[in-house]
């Protein structure tokens, strides 16, 4: 590309160019040395990519290597508003820290903290983390950011994200810098707007600015609604568990009844077989036939024996025969014999 060409494109002014003391061969100098290293600040995006992915709360996570015209352009806008910064091929891989960006993208407000921790906690940091927020953003979090070493950056535009800048060395020959940006899908999805909108000559349209200004109020409510509905998610699944637990409780409760039902019954039946084998045996012991009855008379023993059964009973009366007096003893050893009725024994009491 031509420097005209370039001025044109990126709606450079020529004068302030020059003024800067900016020199279009180095420039092309440091666009082609950062096409050169483009393979090793690919192996470290991917490093960083890989170590990210471990985090439960990330949702997703992009990588790029800067285009090489948009490095030309920052070292030109840059020198444009601070012509005492000198960037030549030497250090511009120190000065522009964004030359590896990782960007990750997560649900809620609130996942943040974990992948704060983990970054904090994996990588050398060049600078304190800067979190963008924007005027009239919820304390809370402001305070959340703050209290984990992070800068407060109030973005004109209402820009969300928190920037890191972390620094290893993949290779013995140098250290590199990699820019991390971490922040919601929502506010992903209003810079990628903002960004189509205002880049590169629509800065601060009079039109346009206000209403990028509703949209960004709009994903910052949502943001809040997200968290709040995440907060409701565990309540309700709290109540729904405790609902679980005791509805299991009950069910137990009545199975046991049912249980203890069902043995009851069983006791019942036996109950009532017992009932029944009593009046069998009652059946049976009315049926057996009275013990036999002795009178004594002067001539000696009539005995007679009464029968209350049906059967004795169609037979017509008792009997009746004389004992001889001469074998009273015999007699009254035959009484002493134990009367067997059913499975009682009667035993005659002696005289």
């Amino acid at each position: 590309m031509e420097e005209r060409e370039f001025f044109e494109k990126y709606n450079i002014n020529e004068s302030g160019f020059n003024k800067a003391g900016l020199n279009w061969d180095e420039l092309i100098t440091i666009k082609n040395d950062h096409i050169k290293n483009r393979d090793r600040l690919e192996a470290a995006a991917r490093y960083v990519e890989e170590r990210l992915k471990s985090i439960e709360q990330v949702h997703t996570i992009k990588t790029r290597i800067k285009d090489p015209e948009h490095l030309i352009e920052k070292i030109v806008r840059r020198t444009i508003q601070d012509p005492t910064l000198r960037i030549d091929v030497d250090n511009y891989h120190e000065v522009i820290t964004d030359l590896v960006g990782v960007r990750i993208l997560h649900l809620f407000k609130e996942d943040w903290e974990s992948i704060h921790e983990f970054i904090v906690g994996t990588w050398d940091l060049k600078e304190k983390p800067v979190a963008n927020v924007c005027r009239g953003d919820h304390e809370e979090f402001i305070n959340k950011f703050e209290k984990r070493g992070c800068a407060i950056n109030t973005h004109p535009f209402g820009y969300r994200s928190v920037h890191y800048l972390v620094s290893f060395e993949p290779s013995r020959v140098e250290s590199t810098i990699v820019e991390i940006q971490v922040r919601t899908i929502l506010e992903e999805a209003w810079c990628e707007i903002d960004h189509k909108i205002r880049y590169p000559y629509g800065v601060d349209n009079p039109i346009l600015s206000p209403y990028l200004v509703i949209l960004n109020r709009l994903v910052g409510n949502a943001d809040e609604m997200g968290s709040f509905i995440k907060l409701l998610q565990k309540e309700v699944n709290k109540k729904h568990q405790e609902y679980e637990r005791q509805a299991g409780e009950s069910s137990n409760l009545i199975k046991d009844l049912e249980n203890k039902l069902h043995a009851l019954q069983i006791e019942a039946r036996e109950k009532e077989l017992l009932e029944e084998r009593v009046k069998s045996l009652e059946a049976q012991l009315a049926s057996v036939t009275t013990m036999p009855h002795y009178e004594y008379k002067a001539d000696g023993f009539t005995t007679y024996t009464p029968n209350l059964s049906a059967s004795a009973e169609a037979k017509g009366p008792p009997t009746n025969r004389v004992i001889d007096p001469n074998d009273r003893k015999k007699n009254m050893d035959s009484l002493r014999k134990p009367v067997i009725t059913g499975n009682k024994h009667l035993q005659l009491a002696k005289n």
